[in-house]
């Protein structure tokens, strides 16, 4: 933990250095359990407004983490809705999620540029480590209610569908963190 919260005060305060008070997006990109909701917290203590896909998807279920595969993209529109409604706003957003596929960057990209042109794009990619691992890690620090074999299938489809983030995606910069 330590490692990664040193992390985010380097790459989070070269984010905000560029960022420069413009108006600003950061997409976080990771498999589960890989520090994406550490950096957005960090930048909320910062003052960036948080869409946060699994507040969503408690505020959806009564305040239980109830993901369900079937909502799976009115979960992903809820969130680009909310970080499109702050930005709009005036206000600098984080956005956390998987945002695991280049369709799903795509379609927070769009929205984001359609209501505030100008925007700073940015995305920060967390490193992968093998599928089993992150369901480790998410089963020792957030369960939400869930068994290890459940988070293990969760990262191996994760894994099946990742795609990294590519530099001609559109974003203005990539950050690619190393913890050590």
């Amino acid at each position: 933990m330590e490692a990664l919260n040193r992390v985010c005060e380097e790459i989070g305060g070269q984010v905000l250095a560029e960022a420069g008070g413009c108006s600003t997006a950061i997409v976080l990109v990771g498999m589960i359990g890989s520090g994406k909701s550490t950096f957005a917290k960090w930048f909320a203590k910062r003052g960036m407004m948080l869409a946060w896909e699994d507040a969503l998807i408690e505020s959806y279920h009564g305040g239980v983490y109830g993901y369900r595969l079937d909502l799976q993209m009115q979960y992903l529109d809820a969130m680009t809705e909310v970080a499109v409604y702050w930005a709009g706003q005036g206000m600098n957003v984080v956005l956390d999620s998987t945002n695991h596929t280049v369709a799903r960057r795509a379609k927070i990209q769009a929205r984001l540029k359609a209501i505030t042109p100008g925007i700073k794009l940015y995305a920060i990619e967390m490193p992968r480590l093998p599928s089993r691992q992150h369901a480790e890690i998410r089963n020792q620090h957030d369960t939400r209610g869930y068994g290890e074999d459940r988070w293990q299938r969760v990262a191996a489809e994760h894994e099946a569908e990742y795609e990294q983030v590519d530099d001609i995606e559109g974003f203005d910069r990539v950050w690619r963190p190393v913890f050590e």
